[in-house]
Formats: structure tokens, C-alpha cells, sequence
């Protein structure tokens, strides 16, 4: 999902090849992962999360409190979402408005939002990696910090570039959104070229965070749970680790193939999303039912 909202983005802000974009992303990482190991996405990713907050307090203080930005107050968001939400107001929204809690679409993509979430998290091998490395005093508190930082990012980018973007009654297409494209449109017209950049400067760190978490992942389950097993039982360190480095550069090259397919079938960053969800979903419903019948 990360590649795809990255190359569309790239291309629209700086007109990079879609295709090229979407390629040399998962590229780009694969060389100090495969380098660095889990200690290079530790440091990495520590560092990527910074810069990402940065920015989006940046922008966040630009929409709500810089009186010489185009919007600038919480009033003005404000009243600028009551009048748009008179002139186009939102299908499913209590009277239209986009300043209600009450809407049924809302409550549809929370729903798959937190199921999606929970199944990726079920599923994914670079969180139980993480937890593995870790020391387990450490584990707990990390997670519940993370997820309490993980949160601010979506909600923040939702309610300062997403709502800025229909305060200023910005002309963006379904299409466009479906691709991502309403933080950059956003970020443009409230710092310029300067904007522009920032935001790919913000995605890039986080497309490179999470690739190389999901590289060292992917390699550590080919490398110990098909290599050392069925291959080579009696694999030295060094044979590990080589597998594992090879696995990271053919898994860095494939990502960037398949995301090129996506882009040329012709299937957005939602349509993804929602397919995730639904491939994930399962082992929710295992670790409910798990749960539930006192096996766990």
C-alpha cells in the first residue's frame, strides 16, 4: 500500500515516472537493510518516526495556528466545513455535515480499519520479530507506546490535511483521493513548492520505515522456518545470513514488480487497503474464538 500512495504521490509532486517511482522505492531500501539487518530497521525506523512527526506538526500548526496561512484558526476550519457542508454535503452524514460524528461511512472504514489492523498485527512477522528481539519487560511497554503514537498519525493527517483539504474547497477527483493525493494537494497550497516537499520528505521516511521492516520479515521466514529446515539442516551463521541478505535484495525487487502490475491494472491505494483487510481479517477471528473457548 505504502508504494503505491508513494510513487502516486512522487509522480504528482514531482513528475517521476509512476512506474519508476514504485520501483526504486522498495530498491532504495532493500540496500541498507540487507546491509544493516534488524538493528538497521531499529535505527531506521527511530529515526524515520521523527522526521514524520515533525512534519506533521508542521502542518497541523499551519491549518489551526499560522494567521498567515489560508486557513490558519479552528474557527475558520470551522466555518469553512459548516458552509461547504451546506453546499455539498456528505451522503450518510447526520444533515450533511462534515463536522458530525454520526456517519455511517465513517463507522464503515472504522470498522475495517480496526479489524484490518488487528489482523496485520496478528499476521505480520515483522511485529513478532520486534517483540523477539526485544526484551520482554521491554515488549509490553513498547507496543502500548507505539500504538498510542501510531495513532496520532492517521488521525492527525485526517483532521488537519484532510479537512483542510475540503475547507479550502480544494478540486480534487475521487480518483485523486483514491490515490492519495489529497495531503499533497494540501501541503502545496500551504507552503508552496516547500510543502511539496516536506510531504514527500515525510513519506519517504515512512514508506522506507515500513519496507524495511517488512524486507527483514519476509527474509527471516524463508531463512529459518524453509532454509534451515528443509534445506540445509546444519546451515551455518554465515550461510543464514547470506539467505537472508539474497531473500531481502529478490523480495525488494519483487515488491517493486508487483506494485508496477497494481498501478498498470489499474487498482488504487483503497482497493488495496480493503483487500488487506480482508486477507488479515482471520486471524482476528481465530484469536476471538481462541480466546472465547478458553484454549488460549
Amino acid at each position: 500500500m505504502l508504494i503505491l500512495g508513494g510513487a502516486s504521490v512522487v509522480n504528482a509532486l514531482t513528475g517521476v515516472n509512476i512506474y519508476a517511482g514504485a520501483f526504486l522505492i522498495p530498491v532504495g531500501v532493500m540496500l541498507y537493510t540487507a546491509h544493516g539487518g534488524l538493528k538497521a530497521t531499529f535505527i531506521a525506523a527511530w529515526g524515520h518516526v521523527a522526521v514524520i512527526y515533525i512534519a506533521l506538526c508542521t502542518f497541523a500548526f499551519l491549518i489551526y495556528a499560522a494567521p498567515n496561512s489560508p486557513l490558519g484558526s479552528i474557527s475558520k476550519v470551522y466555518d469553512n466545513l459548516t458552509q461547504m457542508g451546506l453546499q455539498r454535503p456528505v451522503d450518510h452524514n447526520k444533515e450533511g455535515s462534515y463536522l458530525t460524528m454520526w456517519s455511517q461511512e465513517g463507522l464503515v472504514f472504522g470498522i475495517i480499519n480496526v479489524i484490518g489492523n488487528f489482523g496485520t498485527v496478528f499476521v505480520d512477522q515483522a511485529y513478532w520479530q520486534g517483540a523477539i528481539a526485544a526484551k520482554p519487560s521491554a515488549t509490553y511497554k513498547g507496543y502500548l507506546l507505539g500504538g498510542l503514537c501510531w495513532f496520532a498519525v492517521p488521525f492527525t493527517m485526517a483532521t488537519s490535511l484532510g479537512l483542510g483539504a475540503r475547507a479550502l474547497n480544494l478540486p480534487i477527483s475521487l480518483d485523486e483521493s483514491n490515490a492519495g493525493l489529497v495531503p499533497p494537494a494540501v501541503a502545496t497550497v500551504l507552503l508552496g513548492a516547500g510543502g511539496g516537499f516536506l510531504l514527500v520528505f515525510q513519506l519517504w521516511m515512512a514508506v522506507t520505515a515500513s519496507g524495511s521492516a517488512e524486507q527483514i520479515a519476509v527474509s527471516s521466514l524463508i531463512a529459518y522456518d524453509v532454509y534451515r529446515p528443509y534445506v540445509n539442516k546444519k546451515a551455518t551463521g554465515k550461510q543464514i545470513i547470506f539467505v537472508s541478505r539474497m531473500v531481502v535484495l529478490a523480495y525488494g525487487v519483487l515488491s517493486g514488480v508487483l506494485a508496477i502490475v497494481l498501478l498498470k491494472i489499474g487498482l488504487s491505494l483503497g482497493w488495496v487497503y480493503l483487500v488487506s483487510t480482508y486477507s488479515t481479517h482471520g486471524a482476528l477471528n481465530s484469536w476471538i474464538c481462541c480466546g472465547l473457548s478458553g484454549i488460549c
